[in-house]
């Protein structure tokens, strides 16, 4: 049986690939968690501001 043998441009290639895959799911796990961050601070302020009022 033969080794399957990889050129070094085609290594380097590869790794690039795959650091833009990892780059990529990275960023758009972290702009999900800030997008439902963002909306879960909204009720939580209004239900602050809304317990303050009825308070008098």
């Amino acid at each position: 049986m033969n080794a399957l043998r990889i050129r070094p441009t085609q290594a380097l290639v590869a790794a690039l690939i795959a650091f833009a895959g990892v780059a990529g799911t990275v960023g758009t796990t972290v702009i999900g968690y800030q997008q439902v961050a963002a909306q879960a601070a909204i009720p939580a302020n209004v239900m602050v501001a809304a317990a303050g009022q009825n308070r008098g």
